[in-house]
Formats: structure tokens, sequence, C-alpha cells
């Protein structure tokens, strides 16, 4: 580009007159510059030289900043909200002054540093930042020998203080300090910094600037004290800003930061070595409790079974001796029936002995449901009564409505024997035992209370530990109240024991109150007496000789034709046979080698109008047992409740 250099009078600068020439043509260059300009209201446009500007208010970006920082901080934190303001105006501005440079040189074809640098205070004069009136000891060069004093009479920033009728105990002229560096850096390639030394705001004639790199800055603010620029008043504070000690204190941080986050790193790995090997010592100390566990386990049910065989021991006394009066001596059919309950009902009893077994070792027996604890005592009070023998008197307290709770029928019933027959032997001579039921609100609670001996503290803390027992030898295994608290664990009850020496005990259990109503009684010895109408054909499978005769025998009786296998090879051929035929699968589930449940789901998947029904003398979810129940497959514990396999198989009961 081409300009007039005819002589022309400075209107935008006041420069020593060793620079006048060259910086009347800069006014010139930024003249032709800002001749171009255009405003588009209609677009919300104002160009100048093809470049898009936009107007706004000095007071926003001074006073009123500085108003806005401090309400957001608060006014115990005025000199932190300042210092912040300062901060980020001088950066805005310095950062803004080095792009204007940058573009202004590039449409204006300046490539000499001198001519690119004056072209700042004109540019600046012009874009309405202030006049600048430049001092004799300026000495404009690329290195760390620059330095600038020049003040800005008309400063928009002291205005805007002034003008608000406000005084500032710092520098004011923050962004006009800002830029005019920034301009400069640019044109020179060297960091520059300025700082005002003097303000209108303050209270002082005219804004003053020093300008020098950041090295140097201090050193060039301590010659001019004294000379151009004044001594200080008591109190006033210069502000240099920290752009470039932040930025070397960001680099400083970075480095730091980084050297911590690998010692982070590495002491992560080093805390994530010793978990693994801590988890590795704490899953061997559990394989190890686990096995401690179960050898203490293995030695109590072997010290259970002695304590246990004599009571055992009486009930098989009376199974078989009336099994065998049965079986040749018995003629009259009314006392042979007779007879033949008290044989179910010792086998029901026997049944509930091997239950206390499966209790302790927490297995479970038989799926819960509604049990009404009201009914479970009345029917049980005869039974009661006679094992309390005749020097005790038992009584019962019971609601008229239904005491309905969620728990295993037999379990329930061996709780409720327990705690009679503790309270019984607690009772030195005659005595008195009540057994009471109460509904309150959602809980049912059930307590038997008796006069006996009572217990101390020492007793009565040890009370459920397995094997603890007060009682002499023989009259006891010490499993009685283990048993009754692992029942009412799993039904999720609470057990309290009230006791006074001297003066009896009272055992407190407290059951969740069902929603549903018990629609069967608690389990007792039932005879499956009518003979169904309809005969099945029925392919059972059980590797027990005896097991398969005996239900054999039992299902042809009742009217059925049964196929009987012994492996699950004679199953399966006898299935391919007569699979259409078949409608019953009774299966038993361990086999000798094999298990039966794999076949039994198998069938029920193949053929869903065949009634499968599993048997199982183990207890709990054993060789697939739950993979099946969850398909919809019935499973049967033995010994079984013929009552219920009836159902099963004649379709009356479906249910798994």
């Amino acid at each position: 580009m081409r300009y007039d250099t005819a002589h022309m009078a400075l209107r935008t600068v006041r420069v020593p007159a060793s620079m006048r020439e060259l910086f009347e043509r800069a006014e010139e260059v930024v003249s032709a510059y800002f001749a171009r300009q255009r405003a588009v209201p209609s677009e919300g446009r104002i160009e100048i030289f093809d470049e898009r500007y936009v107007l706004m208010r000095g007071a926003s970006l001074s006073v009123e900043f500085f108003d806005l920082v401090r309400d957001l901080l608060g006014p115990s934190r005025t000199d932190e909200a300042d210092e912040f303001a300062r901060n980020i105006l001088f950066d805005l501005a310095h950062a803004m002054g080095k792009a204007d440079a940058r573009a202004f040189h590039a449409k204006m074809e300046l490539s000499d540093p001198i001519a690119r640098l004056s072209a700042g205070p004109v540019h600046f004069a012009f874009a309405g930042w202030a006049f600048v009136d430049i001092h004799e000891d300026a000495r404009a060069v690329p290195s760390e020998e620059f330095v600038l004093t020049y003040d800005h009479p008309y400063s928009f920033e002291a205005d805007a203080w002034l003008r608000a009728g406000r005084r500032s105990a710092w520098p004011v002229c923050v962004m006009g300090a800002g830029y005019s560096s920034g301009w400069c850096e640019e044109s020179f390639g060297v960091e520059l910094v300025a700082a005002e030394v003097a303000c209108r705001a303050c209270g002082d004639d005219h804004c003053r600037f020093v300008m020098a790199p950041p090295s140097r800055i201090e050193a060039r603010i301590a010659e001019r004290v004294g000379s151009s620029l004044p001594t200080p008043p008591q109190g006033r504070r210069y502000h240099i800003p920290d752009f470039f000690a932040r930025k070397r204190l960001e680099d400083e941080l970075r480095r730091a930061r980084d050297e911590l986050e690998e010692r982070v790193r590495e002491r992560t790995a080093a805390l994530e070595r010793a978990n693994r090997e801590l988890t590795r010592q704490m899953e061997e100390r559990a394989a190890i409790e686990r096995r401690l566990a179960e050898a203490e386990r293995l030695e109590a049910l072997g010290r259970l079974s002695a304590g246990i065989a004599h009571d055992f021991n009486n009930l098989l006394t009376v199974i078989n001796t009336n099994a065998e009066m049965l079986a040749g001596q018995v003629t009259d059919p009314s006392q042979a029936a007779d007879l033949a309950r008290e044989i179910l009902e010792a086998g029901h009893r026997a049944k509930g002995l091997t239950e206390q077994l499966l209790v302790f070792g927490r297995h479970d027996v038989d799926s819960t449901g509604p049990v009404d604890l009201s009914a479970t005592v009345a029917r049980m009070e005869a039974m009661l009564r006679r094992l309390v023998t005749g020097r005790i008197r038992l009584s019962t307290r019971l609601p008229d409505a239904p005491a309905t709770i969620d728990a295993n029928a037999v379990q329930i019933e061996q709780t409720i024997l327990n705690l009679v027959v503790n309270a019984r032997d607690a009772i030195e001579g005659t005595g008195h035992v009540e057994v009471s039921v109460e509904v309150a609100g959602d809980r049912v609670q059930l307590s038997v209370a008796d006069d006996g001996c009572g217990m101390d503290d020492d007793v009565r803390a040890r009370i459920f530990d397995p094997f603890f027992t007060t009682k002499e030898a023989g009259r006891g295994n010490g499993l009685g109240m283990a048993i009754v608290y692992g029942v009412v664990q799993r039904s999720r009850g609470t057990i309290a024991v009230e006791s006074t020496v001297g003066q009896g005990t009272r055992v407190v259990v407290e059951f969740p109150r069902s929603t549903t109503a018990a629609t069967q009684e608690a389990a007792e010895p039932r005879v499956s007496e009518a003979i169904p109408a309809t005969s099945r054909t029925i392919l059972l499978l059980d590797d027990d000789d005896a097991v398969r005769t005996t239900l054999g025998r039992w299902l042809r009786r009742r009217g059925h034709v049964v196929h009987e296998a012994a492996t699950l090879d004679d199953a399966r051929a006898i299935y391919d046979a007569h699979g259409d035929a078949i409608d019953v699968l009774l299966s038993d589930v361990v086999l000798r080698g094999e298990s039966g449940a794999p076949f039994a789901r198998t069938v029920h998947a193949e053929r869903s109008d065949v009634r499968v029904v599993l048997i199982t003398g183990y207890a709990g979810d054993h060789e697939g047992v739950k993979a099946a129940r969850d398909e919809g497959i019935c499973a049967l514990q033995k010994p079984l409740d013929l009552v219920r396999l009836a159902g099963l198989v004649e379709g009356e009961d479906g249910g798994p």
C-alpha cells in the first residue's frame, strides 16, 4: 500500500521530536484503516477494513466490572475481588492487543518492527482506549533494554471511575496497560508488560505507565521514581501484572502435578499389589475357617447322633412292635387301624428327629408356607399335656382369630415341643407351664412360661449355644434351644428370654404376621384312603429295591399301572417303548453314580401333559432339585407324605 507522506500535525499521540516523523506515517496508515468503517444496523454489523467490531461501554470493563466481582465475592473479600478483576482484565486486554496488532499488520502490510509498534498508540486512540503521550526516555529496541514511559491523559478506565464519583487505592487503567503491552510485544517479538504507576482515579494529575520486559519492569519503575515518576504517596500501591509469573507458576504446577500423578500411579500399583496379596490371604484364611467349621460341624453331628439315639430307638421300637402285631397277631380290624395310626405317628416323630439334624446343619427341609400358630398349639395341646406329666399343669391362652405366620410347619411344631420340654425340665416337683399366642398388629407372639428354677445371667447368655445344657446326663443333648434359635432366625423372627433364679423363665418368640391365610394345618400323619376314579400309567424310577417295591405296591393298590425301573437306562427304555401311554414320572434324584433330575427335566420339556415328580432323601436343592422346581417340576422329601403324593399323581394337587 502507498500513503501520502506529506507533513501533517499529529492528532492522536504526543511523542519526542525524534519520533515525530515515524508517528506521522503511523497516523496516516491508521487513519486509512479506520476510514474504511461502516455500520449496518439492519444486520447488526460494524465493520472496519472488512473486520467485524463490537462497541462496548467503557464503564462495563472498568468500575462496573470491579463492582460486579466484589458483589460476587462479598464485602469481606474486597481485596481478593479487586486482585481477581485486575488479573482477568489485564490478561484479556493483553491477548486482545496481540491479536489486534497481528491482524492490523497483516491488513496494512507492515513488516518493519518500528512501523508496527508506532501504529499501536495511534490505533489505540482511534479505537477509543486513550490518547498516548510518550516520554523522552523511550528506548524502543527489540531486546531486554526496551522501555517506554507514557501517559494516557484521557484513559476510558480512569474516566469511568471519575464519572461514577469513585476513587481507588490502586491504579485502575488495567486494560490500557494490557492492550498496549500486548500490541508492542507482537510488534517487536519481545515479552513485555506495562504497569500503571500514577492514575487520575487515585487523585493524580495523569495516568502514567512504564512498559518493559517482565524481568526488568520493577527495576525500570524504581529508576524513574523521583525523576519521570513521582514518589508514591503513603499507602499508594502499584500493580505489576503477574500474567507471566502466573504462566511460570502454572508450568511449575503442571510439572509438580505430573510428578505427583506418577508417584500416585506408583503408589496405586503398590497398593493394588498389597490389596491382591491381602485378598489372597483373606481367601486362604476363609477357606481354612470353612474347613475348620466343617470339621466342627461333623464332630457336632457325631455327638448329636449319640444324643438322639435313645429317643430314635424308642420310636423305632413302637414302629416295629406295632408293625409285627399287624403282620400276624391282631384279628380285630378296628384295633389294627389304631395300631396303624400309632405307626404313622411314630414315623412322623422320627421324621421330625431327622429334621432336627437338617435344621442344625442349616439345610432347608420343606418350603415354608402360612402356618396358623394358634391352631398349631391347639392341635398339639393334648400331646403336650401328656409330655409334661401329671405333676405339672399345662395351660394355653390362644386368640380367637388366626395367628398366621410364614414358616415351616414341622419346624414350628418342633420349636413348641422343645420350649415346652425345657419348661418341664426346669420344674422340680409340681408346677405350671403356660403356652400363649398373641396377635399384636403385624406381629405374632408365642410365649412359653414356667415357674421353675430359673436361670442366672451366665446361663441365659449361653442358652442358645449348641450342646450347652444344665441338665443331668441322659436328660438332654444341648441342642433344643439351638434348634429353636435356628428356626426363629429362618422365619425372620426374634427370640428373648426373661428369667429370674427361683421364680421361673419366660421365652418370648415373635414372628412377622403373614398376609396369607393358612390353607393347610401343620404336617401331621394322614392316611390316603379314597381310591381314585381314574387309573394312571406311571413310570417309577428308584435304585432302592425296597423303596421302589413298596411304592409300586402302594400305587397298584390305588388302581394305577406301574412300570418300575432301577436305572436310568431302564427308565429310558421303558419311556421309549411306552412314552405315549405314560401319564406320570416318579423319579428318585440320587441314583447310583448318576442323577435322575436331568431325565425328569427332559421328559417335562418334551411332554407337558406328563406329571413329573422328583423324590429325594436329601435336603434342600441337592442334585438339581432347585433347577427342576424353577421349571415347574414337583419335588417331595422322603419319607413321603402319601396324601400329598396321591394328590400329585392323581391330579388333585399339581403344585411344584
